[in-house]
């Protein structure tokens, strides 16, 4: 610049992020040096100074753009189990994309807008098919000022299936003691569970609200085993030791008994944990567990056609497992055929598995048809036998009372045993207690499949939801 008086800088103090080299001069030809900080930011700043000369003043402006950048604060996402819209919140002033691998099908991009304040891009996600999580890793990336490239890794991950309530016995469910023997079934519209007392509680099994307790017209026993068949009958027993055992069912309107088996053909076994598929009052199967300390198991079978029960089938379960009580093991039928077969999971099973025999009326044989993969020494297991969709599942209630471990469910598809896969496996949380003491339940819901799974031992209880 050029001047015919003496100069001098006002406003130089106050630059902040830039400095000047000179803050006044003699007349004549002049100039200033401008030094600028680096801009870390994503914002544009700007600086002024003015230069006084006699009683002209001329005013400069620095203008500095900011840094290329994109921010995304949070890089893990989940997406629900049905599918749905993921937002990510994205600050960038620069052109971006979002870069989703191809074989990743199920994710892909809905909406977006740019500007430099924080912005969405929202994932359009697909209701997930499977019962198992799955996950994806996509990025979005850019260029700095420079050219170089910035890349942003985010991962999507995906549910399967949701818990829709869950229940402790402490605050939520004071009424029900936490004791074993524990059993869980539907009857009409409530869950029914009882505890060893005999004791019968009724629970919404929409919201797990507890409802009240439950007195059945005509019952003599305080059960001490609880069902529910495929039609909506209740199925009851007390346990049995050297005496006759007798299996009761309820259909709304009277109490009858509809099995028996003479417990001194199994002098000191107890007989109980009494499980059952198809009606009752039309065709099913029965199934009951016989377990002493310190010996294997045995089962006992009933097929029940047009209402009425057969002879008992009996059989050893053999090395599979040693219950020790019964609730330590539990046997049930795969259908309303015992020509379909039984399984059974049970305590120190060597490995711990559900097993399966074809012929219970003949060759009685077991083979392994589903291994969990655990220890072994889960004390307390249930069967719960569903059909859904045309595909048979079998959900297996996993306890122990030393607090190894939380609770589990597997959901076991044996439609083409003796072949059966995994198709979900869940646990619920909870605060061990002194006992073990659990039980499941499968029921279909118009299009969803629920699990009931309720632990006294570790006082929780929930409801877990699949759709397929």
């Amino acid at each position: 610049f050029s001047t015919n008086y003496q100069w001098q800088i006002r406003g130089w103090s106050t630059l902040g992020f830039c400095s000047l080299d000179a803050t006044k001069g003699e007349a004549g030809n002049g100039s200033i040096t401008v030094k600028v900080e680096p801009n870390a930011t994503d914002e544009v700043r700007t600086a002024e100074f003015d230069i006084l000369a006699g009683a002209a003043v001329q005013t400069v402006t620095i203008t500095q753009t900011e840094t290329n950048a994109i921010d995304i604060g949070t890089t893990s996402y989940s997406a629900p189990a049905d599918g749905g819209l993921v937002e990510i919140a994205v600050s960038a002033n620069i052109e971006y994309t979002v870069n989703i691998p191809a074989e990743i099908t199920w994710i892909r991009e809905a909406t977006r807008s740019k500007v430099m304040v924080t912005s969405y891009v929202n994932l359009q996600v697909d209701a997930n098919p499977t019962w198992f999580p799955r996950t994806a890793d996509i990025t979005v990336t850019g260029k700095d000022i420079e050219g170089n490239d910035i890349t942003i890794p985010i991962t999507i991950t995906q549910d399967c299936g949701h818990v829709t309530w869950t229940k402790t016995f402490t605050t939520d469910w004071t009424e029900i003691a936490r004791s074993t023997p524990f059993h869980v079934a539907m009857y009409g519209e409530d869950l029914y569970i009882s505890d060893s007392d005999g004791t019968i509680h009724a629970v919404n099994p929409a919201d797990g609200a507890y409802r009240n307790e439950v007195s059945i017209p005509g019952l003599s026993i305080a059960p001490q085993s609880m069902a529910s068949d495929d039609a909506g009958n209740l199925v009851f027993a007390a346990n049995a030791q050297s005496t006759m055992f007798t299996v009761y069912a309820y259909d709304g309107t009277s109490v009858t008994s509809i099995a028996e088996y003479n417990g001194a053909n199994m002098y000191g076994w107890t007989i109980g944990n009494v499980r059952v598929v198809g009606d009752v009052k039309s065709n099913a199967v029965v199934t009951a567990l016989a377990a002493l300390w310190g010996n294997s198991a045995y089962y006992i079978a009933w097929q029940i056609t047009n209402g009425t029960a057969s002879a008992p089938v009996t059989g050893t379960i053999g090395s599979t497992g040693n219950p020790s009580g019964v609730t330590n093991g539990c046997v049930s039928p795969v259908s309303d055929n015992l020509d379909d077969g039984i399984v059974f999971i049970g305590y120190a099973g060597s490995p711990y598995a559900l097993y399966y025999c074809a012929d219970p009326a003949g060759d009685k044989t077991w083979v392994t048809t589903y291994d969990t993969g655990t220890e072994g020494n889960e004390n307390y297991n249930s069967i719960s036998v569903v059909e859904y969709k045309d595909r048979k599942y079998c959900a297996i209630g996993e306890d122990n009372h030393f607090g190894y471990s939380t609770p589990q469910v597997y959901l076991v598809d044996i439609t083409d045993l003796p072949t059966a896969t995994l198709a979900y496996k869940g646990s619920i949380e909870g605060t061990f207690g002194s006992v073990g003491a659990m039980d499941v339940k499968l029921a279909v819901d118009g299009d969803a499949l629920k699990i009931y799974l309720v632990d006294a031992g570790y006082d929780s209880a929930a409801c877990i939801e699949l759709t397929r």
